[in-house]
């Protein structure tokens, strides 16, 4: 009965929307619906049921949404002269209804604390069962040997890369760094060995590079300075153990060619010119968009509009930089606007940091945060960076988030 009614949460419903177009693959042999939408629906619904129980939307919505409506609105006058066609629609829809309702709904969906708790205990447990499946399929498989990189359903690599680091950095916050049995910190460190060799085996390099830098910023978070002395969260310590049994855990991965496919990844990266995902084929998209941002600094070519000036067709394609993304397409009014969405997102989180000591379901949207802007700078589109407008929007919440029991949990490691 506890775990339908967690099913049908609001929260639940919420976090597999987000993760949908990953997680859909993954079962789609059962379940032949679009499940993107179902849940789009479903979450909306939900929604609408927490804010009449709420009398109301919250305030902090009224800043976010005027800027991000000020985002769709250049790009729809943009539709005028872009000349791109049904991709610009296309891509102006998606913004505006599938990544909107990404933005917005955490703003009616999480109001509190434990709601948030719940939407990131969701959001991990879907990654776990995702990553179950798809590894359970790998092993399983009669052409494993054909299977270079791990993907959901052979496909969507770079989702899954992303999931699981996501689902990893929401277990290491709210079970290791956050209060948890030592039994389940037993067992989740298991579910963490198996998210792990799922990210490893899906071959991304860059999903595996922002983990890792991401893990750096619970050491930022964990150091509290004053003029005296300076103190470091006893939270932070709880990690060590971790690290050597992650040491242990690489050798017969690294002995039996598990990661072989990464770690020549990791090679092309630099070595292997012209290729399709290395670094100078990014450079030229990169190049492409600057030079489209200085023809037309003010306007930009239009929404979808870089797609016809890279190839020279009316389809997907894109910088794999948000930011040039915004540039080179929409102008200096299209970046500035996402910028000041931007910072007045990150001045909430310096405020909350300055004036609360901060819950792990706080900082869990924090690194979230930063785990996918270190990825829209290198993958997708704005449009396929969906969930870093959902935690860029629960950013604008997090001061709404603050812990009830503020008993001091820091400990003194530099003191003059």
């Amino acid at each position: 009965m506890k775990l339908m009614k967690s099913l049908f949460s609001s929260e639940f419903l919420f976090a597999f929307f987000l993760l949908s177009s990953t997680a859909k693959l993954a079962v789609d042999e059962w379940v032949p619906v679009d499940l993107t939408l179902i849940f789009m629906v479903l979450s909306i619904v939900a929604a609408i049921k927490v804010t009449f129980k709420n009398k109301g939307v919250p305030k902090k919505i009224v800043l976010p949404a005027i800027l991000y409506s000020f985002l769709c609105l250049i790009m729809l006058i943009s539709l005028f002269y872009t000349p791109s066609s049904s991709y610009a629609i296309t891509k102006t829809l998606k913004f505006m209804f599938l990544t909107g309702w990404s933005f917005f709904g955490g703003f009616l969906v999480i109001r509190n604390r434990q709601s948030l708790r719940k939407f990131l205990k969701s959001f991990a447990g879907i990654t776990i069962l995702v990553s179950g499946i798809v590894i359970w399929n790998y092993y399983n498989s009669p052409v494993q040997e054909e299977l270079n990189r791990l993907g959901v359903d052979g496909g969507s690599v770079l989702g899954l890369a992303k999931m699981t680091a996501m689902g990893s950095i929401i277990v290491l916050i709210l079970y290791f760094y956050g209060a948890a049995k030592k039994r389940v910190r037993f067992f989740l460190t298991g579910v963490l060995g198996l998210l792990l060799i799922a990210l490893l085996l899906t071959g991304s390099r860059m999903a595996l590079i922002a983990f890792v830098l991401t893990l750096f910023f619970i050491a930022i978070l964990s150091i509290k300075f004053s003029i005296n002395d300076i103190k470091i969260k006893k939270s932070v310590f709880k990690f060590i153990p971790l690290i050597p049994l992650a040491l242990v855990g690489l050798i017969p991965l690294y002995r039996n060619g598990t990661i072989d496919t990464l770690l020549m990844r990791m090679q092309f990266l630099f070595n292997e010119q012209g290729a399709a995902n290395s670094i100078s084929e990014r450079i030229n998209r990169y190049n492409t968009s600057i030079h489209m941002f200085e023809n037309d600094i003010f306007k930009g070519g239009g929404i979808g509009s870089f797609a016809i000036k890279y190839s020279g067709l009316d389809e997907r394609h894109y910088p794999h930089n948000m930011f040039l993304e915004f540039m080179s397409e929409l102008g200096i009014f299209g970046i500035a606007t996402f910028l000041t969405l931007l910072i007045a997102a990150v001045w909430c989180v310096i405020s909350t940091i300055r004036t609360q000591v901060i819950a792990p379901e706080q900082i869990s949207v924090i690194l979230l945060l930063v785990f996918q802007l270190f990825n829209v700078n290198t993958t997708g589109d704005f449009n396929d960076n969906r969930i870093f407008f959902a935690f860029l929007g629960l950013t604008f919440m997090i001061g709404s988030y603050k812990m009830i029991d503020k008993s001091n949990d820091y400990m003194e490691s530099i003191n003059e």
